[in-house]
């Protein structure tokens, strides 16, 4: 029985291996040695042949506060062939001072499961602030105190306090915003404060940067801890951004000894002091949401909201009827790149166009990729296209478009209800990556109808698994096997009937039932 199950097993990898996709999954940290009030971005980045690869599920990172969170996706067509390559970026700052580690990421797609690399990061103890200090990269980290956040320091010196801005007190619908998140502070602080942010209700919450820089108040060095995240406000309305709150824990000392130079004043401030906790709190901060105006709406507007630019590019002009082409526009600019959600894009007849595939690799700049064929030769054009977006700076609609392409097609008229030759574009009928499959056509027909794709790999599968009955028919002598193999035989004999007549409906069944029937004895 144990031979049987192995076989059974390599038949069902043999028939599995085809299918199987090719996904590749890594994870990297900014820097592997961090100190206590900087932070790092721990980045996982997914790349496969595929185009629904899940989003993969992080480690456990309890011991790091996680301020941000982005993505940046970008798609490749390559001789027909079409490469996903999605990073997944996730800011962190330590809690504690110590040696941790960041568990492996998982993906698990059709069954399988793919892992990264563990991520080892060594946390050291806060640097000091000083006058002329080095600023620290550009990440962030949390401190603070118990004083709300007078927009002017107070004369008299505070240990730490935090502060909360936004670029903006009026904006529109799908305008750009940027909540900023302060933490000043200018002593040393026992472990990494416990940051809380709102919940930006009312909001699309993009993702947060951390910066870090030093700033003299009143003759007193702070180190500034900065917490940048991009709102997108959903509707029309007054908006009320909720205080965000940070838990401080500092040694606290009887006598002034918050800036300590000297190494004896330190060992007797030491003597004297406590750790204390504090959770410091910002103010609430209200915003006017605008509608965006009906007056002047282009009838191509979908809601972009920004300051952008469109070109328009494709691989090659001059093309084979039937031949795949990649027709690529990009989209650059200042403003919400993701309310840039759709192009209206127009062929002209002679032109077969597929769906579109959306990708964007920066903030700034996203990609539509759109798969086209010729079904005549000639001198195809392909018209401008606009992109219509709101621009908050004039308060105006506007529209832009791209040049017109001129591709130069060779080869036979195609017929056009048969379907164009997708086996040349490398990849599945579904490149509409945005859209549900409508119709199973065209799979159907050029894979299941068509007998030549089907001798290429059937008569493998029939004398693999021909010869592991054979095997397991010549080790039985019973007269229950002897029949079951007398009716795997014949349901066989029938499959190679069926397959030498060109009758392919029920081939498999056929085959899967005559294994069952041999596995069984």
């Amino acid at each position: 029985m144990k031979t049987k199950a192995a076989f059974l097993l390599l038949i069902i990898f043999a028939l599995a291996a085809p299918a199987a996709a090719d996904i590749l999954i890594r994870a990297q940290a900014s820097k592997n040695r961090v100190a206590l009030n900087d932070s790092f971005v721990y980045s996982v980045t997914v790349e496969g042949d595929v185009s629904d690869i899940p989003e993969p599920q992080i480690g456990d990172i309890s011991s790091f506060n996680r301020f941000a969170g982005g993505k940046s996706q970008s798609i490749s067509i390559i001789n027909g062939k079409v490469s996903v390559h999605i990073t997944y970026n996730y800011t962190l700052g330590p809690k504690s001072v110590g040696r941790f580690t960041i568990p492996a990421a998982r993906l698990v797609y059709n069954n399988r499961t793919y892992t990264s690399q563990a991520i080892d990061i060594e946390v050291i103890p806060a640097q000091s602030v000083q006058y002329g200090g080095v600023v620290s990269r550009s990440q962030p980290q949390q401190s603070q105190q118990t004083q709300p956040q007078p927009a002017q320091p107070r004369a008299q010196k505070r240990d730490f306090f935090v502060r909360a801005s936004v670029s903006k007190k009026n904006v529109y619908e799908n305008e750009k915003l940027v909540y900023k998140f302060s933490f000043y502070t200018s002593i040393n602080l026992m472990s990494n404060p416990d940051y809380f942010p709102p919940d930006f209700a009312g909001f699309w919450n993009d993702g947060s940067i951390p910066i870090n820089h030093i700033e003299n108040i009143n003759g007193t060095p702070y180190m500034v801890n900065e917490i940048e995240t991009t709102l997108y406000p959903i509707t029309s309305g007054e908006k009320t951004i909720m205080p965000t709150r940070l838990r401080v824990t500092a040694m606290m000392f009887p006598t002034a000894a918050g800036n300590v130079n000297d190494l004896m004043q330190a060992v007797l401030a030491a003597a004297g002091g406590q750790a204390q906790t504090n959770m410091l709190e910002t103010n609430p901060l209200t915003i006017n949401v605008l509608p965006l105006p009906k007056e002047g709406r282009p009838h191509d507007f979908y809601g972009a909201v920004g300051k952008f630019k469109i070109e328009a590019s494709v691989a090659k002009t001059d093309i084979e009827t039937n031949e795949p082409a990649a027709l690529i526009f990009t989209v650059t600019g200042e403003g919400n790149m993701k309310s840039v959600t759709k192009l209206d894009i127009t062929m002209d007849q002679g032109i077969r166009k597929y769906d579109t595939v959306v990708s964007q690799d920066s903030p700034d700049r996203k990609v539509f990729t759109t798969l086209i064929t010729a079904l005549t030769p000639g001198e195809k054009i392909i018209p401008a296209v606009r992109l219509s977006f709101f621009n908050p700076n004039t308060r105006k609609y506007e529209t832009v478009l791209t040049q017109p392409i001129v591709l130069n097609a060779v080869g036979d008229i195609v017929d056009s209800s048969a379907g164009a030759d997708i086996s040349k574009i490398g990849i599945k009928t579904d490149i509409g990556y945005n859209k549900d499959i409508k119709d199973f056509r065209t799979w159907r027909t050029n894979f299941i109808g068509k007998k030549s794709s089907l001798l290429a790999f059937i008569p493998l599968i029939l004398l693999f698994i021909g010869g592991c009955m054979f095997n397991l028919f010549g080790k039985s002598d019973s007269a229950k096997t002897k029949g079951s193999i007398g009716k795997a035989a014949k349901m066989m004999a029938k499959a190679q009937e069926d397959l030498s007549k060109g009758n392919l409906g029920g081939l498999f069944d056929l085959v899967y039932k005559a294994l069952l029937e041999a596995i069984d004895s």
